[in-house]
Parts: structure tokens; C-alpha cells; sequence
């Protein structure tokens, strides 16, 4: 991979079954291991001894046992769990760097790790991959090297002339050979310890910004099967697996043939489930080949890859910013994930047989149950602005539309309408947490719900990353009157009936939701917040309410929540010394407001404050450069359902 690029991609269709039956299978196939040293570094004769029934074949007839037995291991899983990886970085005081931090935030270690060759690390790699293998893990060797060695820049800056490079006899060819003979020796001494090497060359061939892929499909080919060759025929390097792996956009015409690879891959920075590169990819062969997703920089929740239908063999996080830009409760719960395969739960790899059992460990087991977050820790990932793109559609990202539906409000004595929108794999065999949206003065239940507030696309896009829970959006109509049908001005006889909704949502619209849809109920499963109005209604709900709602939020919330002096219109719902938690204090409160907002002036600061004198644990967040609109709206809308449902 490029160390710091960022490819993009796509989405999916319905897999078949037929997807994952499997690798190469020639009925049972019998192999062994080498029992072989090497005396000359460009020949080594190999001795077959039947002892292992494989049941998958390897592109190599002649591969040792150990690493038949890896294969059938991949291939026996394939389509049912997928192996958790890690590359390693050797730069950042220690090579265990990103190992040590996935354990601290999983209590888990990966099941493979990735090395690299660079800077003719080969000593080093071979030291390490030893280690890890002697830990019970995986081991996945790739190589940014120029044409004559070096490392990642040489890889990206040579330009070769594949004429001569490809050509016996020159000196181009002769050094380029020079330096695979290097990799050779050191691929040679891990296949005299035993350790098989899942080997990936020439990664991102296909993308055109190594030196590897720079001659196009048909030079390509001819110079990986040209490895291939020199690597199984003349080093007897019996102990590799031949990874091929794509670039994010899978190209055609750059396939080297079946017999020259055992399993194929593809990478993308983009943080999806990369289905797009999958369903491609299906359709470079029908040898049922396994399918990995060789890097990635945020791995997705595994309930996404269910839902796309690629459970690729394995996943890949690329080293130091990228394992750490995972968000961490999504890092947690992918490595503790019933389907994701961890170093503790790899079988023993020099005794495992096709059709061996995984035993999976439950996370209670290793001590990595997670503490309740604190209003601290939300503080922390809190940001000023969303992202650039995060209320953008995104290629492989599926958006809902909000549906409009009509309950009858006893309250109001009248059919009243709220928007919903479900998550995009809404299931009734999943229940899942709610947060009311609710709206501004003079506004309705489609206020929220508007394309400028963007909703849908932020939600999914936080899916689609693993930043956000999936959860059911609720935008009410929140004037509730049985007089007025609608708001007829800014008065205290207009205002009542929007405070009167707390009965109606208390009464009849969280019963209808509950009854209508598959929802989770419990404080620590509902949420509610509100912009203007909506936030004054929001935090009064929040503090009348407390059992029944775990997060509340509020951005420029009106004044009237606490009484106005000298106004007739703002009696208070509430003495600002109320503002105070007795008992089922909420594990998130959050208010925001435009750093500049004409319209409800300093209400919110005021909030902020009353709670601070009050001792009230909160969140305050003033947002610059935004007005009394959606532009303050969806920072905090941003902010608050990426913290939700976390407890």
C-alpha cells in the first residue's frame, strides 16, 4: 500500500452462499513438508513425504504441511469468521507499538500480523514474524522496495524499462534479481523454522504508483509469475501462501492465472466494508479462491460486512495514525465480535486438521469488559465543526428517506403526524435504541427531517464507520393543542401548547413508536434533544423525565425554560435552582449554541450557567462562525449521535 494514500469505492448486491465454498478443492490432496535445508541459495530440492490430507489445494503441490494446514484454516473459516490483522510499524520506539495498543483498548491481541520487508528490514522481519508465530499468531510479510531495493520512496520513485527489467542478461533484470534473492533468503530461513508465510508482493499493482504496476497489466503479470516461478522452482520456498492484492479499484487485465496465487485482496482508506471491491473481485475467477480485505485504515462494524455480505477472510488496519484513528469503541467491539477471530482463539496451527473447530473466547473472559463513559470522556471527541464530507453521499453507503406516519395524540384529541427514519438494515429481529428530534417555533415535524439538515446521510455515514450506534430517528410535531391546530404566535398562550408535549410524548407518541417498531426501551436506549423551541422543550423533558431518558441535548434552546424578568410570555417551566439531578442522572448533557446567535441571544449561556452554579455535570459547546439555523444545528447533531447509546 501506499503508507499514506487513500483509495475510495462502492457497495453491494445479495451474495450467494456459493460465495464462500471455499478455496481450490481437488477432492483430498496429499502434501507434506520439505524436509529440506538449503545449501545453495538458488537451488533447493525438495522432498515430499505424504503425512497431511489437505483439503484445499495451494497453488504450490509441493508447499510443506504446516502451511497446508494454515490454508485449510483460512479457507475452513472463510465466509463464516474473518482473521483480525495488524501491521506493525518499527519507527515509533517499539515494534510492538500498534500490537500494544490494540490490547490495551480490546484486552485482545490480532491473529495476524503484518510485517514489511522495507529498507531490507530482513533480519528484523524475520526475527519478528518467528516470535509472533512462536505466540500462536499469523504471519503476513509485503515489500515497498525500489527495483534494486530501499524502501517505500523507491517503490513510488523508480520508473523502469520493462523491456530490459523483464529481459535475462541485462543488467536491469540482474539487480532487480539481486534484490529478490535477498527477500528470497530470508522468505527461505522462516520456511526452516517452520513458519508459513502469507506472502504479498507487488501490492496495489494495479493502481499505477509503484514501480511494480507502472508497465501496465500484461508486464505486470509476466514479472509477478516470474517471482512466483523463482520462488517456488529454484528456492523451494515451500512455506508461502501467494497473496495477490489489488488496489481499491480491482481493474481488469491484470490477473497472473490461478496457478499462480492462493488468495486475492483489495484495500481502501474509505472507511466502508469495501463490498464494492468484493463484488468485483468475485469476478476475476471461479476458483473460490479466498477473498481479503488486505488493508484499511477504519475498520468498519462487523454488523456492516454481515449486511454487505463480505465477510472477507481477513482485515488489515494499516500502522500508527490509522490503527489510532479507530474509534475506539468500535475497535472494542469488532475485536470482541463473535464473528472476528482473535490470537487467543487460533487453534494450534502445527496440529490443526480441515474441519477443526474455532473456539471463540467471550470478552467477560479476558477481562476487557468495558467501565460506563464518563461526560469527560464524551467531551473529548467532541469537535468544533463535522467533518468535510460527513453530510455527503458516499459510494457503498446506503441512505434511508424519512417516512411519514400519523398516530392519535389523546392529548391533543387529534391525529398527529411524526417522521421516522430507520436504520438502513432495520431489522424486526433487532431492537434498537430511539432519539426524538424535535423542532423550532413556528416549525413542524419536517423541519428535522429536511435535506439542508441532512440527517440520513450523517447518520449512515457514521454507520458506515462505526462512529454511531444504529438507531430509530423520531421527528415529532411537537405543538400540541386541542384548541390550535398549529402555532398562531410568538405569546405564552402559543408557547403552553409547546409544552404541553410532554404529555403527548410521554402518552401516546413513545407507546406508538414502541408498538410500531422493534425499539429498545430503558433510559440508557432513548434520547432527546431539540433545536430552539424544540431544545427549550427538549431539557425541560430531559429534567421532568430523567428515568426515562439516558441522553439529553439541546442546541440554541429558547429562552422560557427558566422565567425571563419582566416578560409575561416567559414565567419559567422551571426555577433555575431545579435545574439539578436528584436521581438517573443522564450519562450525556449536552448543549450547544452559535458562538453569534441573534435570535435567542444568551438563553443558552444562561442554561450553562445555572448548571455549572448548580454543580450539574454538563457539556457546553459554543460552535463558531454559525447562525440561529441548521449551520449550528448539525455540528451539534454531529457531536450528539456519535456519543449516544455508548453506556
Amino acid at each position: 500500500m501506499s503508507c499514506y494514500r487513500i483509495a475510495a469505492f462502492g457497495i453491494v448486491a445479495a451474495i450467494m452462499a456459493s460465495v464462500f465454498s471455499g478455496c481450490s478443492r481437488d477432492g483430498e490432496s496429499t502434501v507434506s513438508p520439505s524436509n529440506t535445508t538449503v545449501s545453495d541459495t538458488s537451488q533447493t530440492e525438495v522432498t515430499v513425504k505424504p503425512e497431511y490430507a489437505a483439503k484445499y489445494t495451494l497453488s504450490n503441490e509441493n508447499a510443506d504441511e504446516i502451511t497446508h494446514r494454515v490454508y485449510d484454516l483460512i479457507c475452513d473459516n472463510y465466509g463464516t469468521y474473518m482473521f483480525s490483522c495488524q501491521q506493525e510499524s518499527t519507527w515509533m520506539g517499539s515494534p510492538d507499538y500498534e500490537m500494544d495498543y490494540i490490547l490495551e483498548t480490546t484486552g485482545r491481541l490480532p491473529a495476524m500480523r503484518g510485517l514489511d520487508f522495507m529498507n531490507s528490514d530482513f533480519d528484523g522481519v524475520v526475527e519478528r514474524s518467528k516470535a509472533w508465530w512462536d505466540k500462536g499468531g499469523l504471519v503476513t510479510i509485503c515489500w515497498h522496495t525500489g527495483i534494486n531495493g530501499y524502501g517505500y520512496q523507491e517503490s513510488k520513485d523508480d520508473v523502469p524499462d520493462f523491456d530490459k527489467l523483464l529481459t535475462e542478461g541485462t543488467p536491469e533484470h540482474e539487480a532487480m534479481i539481486a534484490n529478490w534473492d535477498k527477500a528470497a533468503a530470508a522468505l527461505a530461513e522462516l520456511r526452516d523454522s517452520g513458519v508459513p508465510v502469507l506472502w504479498r508482493p507487488f501490492h496495489e499493482f494495479d493502481g499505477g504508483w509503484f514501480w511494480w504496476g507502472k508497465g501496465g497489466g500484461e508486464n505486470f503479470i509476466r514479472l509477478w509469475q516470474m517471482m512466483y516461478d523463482r520462488y517456488t522452482n529454484e528456492f523451494g520456498l515451500t512455506n508461502l501462501i501467494w497473496v495477490l492484492g489489488y488496489s481499491g479499484e480491482v481493474k481488469d487485465g491484470w490477473y497472473p492465472g490461478d496457478d499462480y496465487c492462493d488468495i486475492i485482496g483489495s484495500d481502501t482508506y474509505d472507511n466502508s466494508t469495501h463490498v464494492k471491491a468484493w463484488n468485483k473481485l468475485q469476478n476475476i475467477t471461479d476458483s473460490g479462491k479466498p477473498l481479503t480485505f488486505h488493508e484499511c485504515g477504519k475498520v468498519p462494524r462487523v454488523e456492516m460486512f454481515e449486511r454487505d455480505g463480505c465477510l472477507w477472510s481477513w482485515f488489515m488496519i494499516w500502522h500508527t495514525d490509522y490503527i489510532k484513528g479507530n474509534n475506539k469503541k468500535v475497535l472494542n467491539n469488532v475485536y470482541n465480535h463473535e464473528k472476528v477471530i482473535t490470537l487467543d482463539e487460533l487453534p494450534d496451527l502445527a496440529s490443526y486438521k480441515a474441519g477443526d473447530k474455532i473456539t471463540q473466547i467471550a470478552a467477560s473472559e479476558m477481562g476487557s469488559e468495558q467501565e460506563e463513559i464518563s461526560m469527560q470522556q464524551y467531551e473529548k471527541i467532541m469537535t468544533e465543526l463535522p467533518p468535510e464530507g460527513i453530510f455527503d453521499r458516499q459510494d457503498g453507503v446506503i441512505y434511508p428517506d424519512f417516512q411519514k406516519y400519523t398516530y392519535y395524540s389523546q392529548t391533543a384529541e387529534r391525529e398527529s403526524r411524526v417522521n421516522v427514519l430507520l436504520p438502513p438494515d432495520y431489522s424486526e429481529d433487532k431492537e434498537y435504541p430511539v432519539l426524538y428530534v424535535l423542532h423550532g417555533y413556528y416549525d413542524n415535524e419536517d423541519w428535522m427531517a429536511r435535506d439542508i439538515v441532512g440527517l440520513s446521510e450523517m447518520l449512515s455515514n457514521l454507520y458506515a464507520s462505526g462512529e454511531a450506534q444504529e438507531m430509530i430517528v423520531v421527528c415529532p410535531y411537537i405543538f400540541v393543542s386541542k384548541e390550535l391546530e398549529w402555532c398562531t404566535g410568538m405569546n405564552l398562550e402559543n408557547s403552553l401548547c409547546y409544552d404541553n408535549f410532554i404529555n403527548d410524548l410521554t402518552t401516546d407518541l413513545m407507546p406508538f413508536i414502541e408498538s410500531t417498531f422493534s425499539v429498545a426501551k430503558g433510559r440508557e436506549n432513548t434520547a432527546i434533544t431539540g433545536f430552539s423551541m424544540g431544545g427549550r422543550e427538549s431539557l425541560f423533558i430531559g429534567f421532568q423525565r430523567p428515568e426515562l431518558f439516558g441522553y439529553i441535548g439541546a442546541v440554541a434552546p429558547a429562552p422560557g425554560l427558566t422565567p425571563v424578568p419582566g416578560s409575561a410570555d416567559h414565567p419559567g417551566q422551571m426555577q433555575a435552582e431545579k435545574m439539578r439531578f436528584k436521581d438517573n442522572a443522564p450519562y450525556l448533557l449536552l448543549i450547544s449554541c452559535s458562538d453569534s446567535d441573534g435570535v435567542v441571544g444568551t438563553y443558552p449561556k444562561s442554561y450553562h450557567k445555572a448548571l455549572t452554579i448548580n454543580e450539574t455535570e454538563h457539556i457546553w459547546n459554543e460552535i463558531p462562525g454559525t447562525g440561529h439555523d441548521h449551520t449550528s444545528v448539525k455540528p451539534h447533531l454531529y457531536n450528539f449521535c456519535r456519543m449516544i447509546f455508548n453506556n
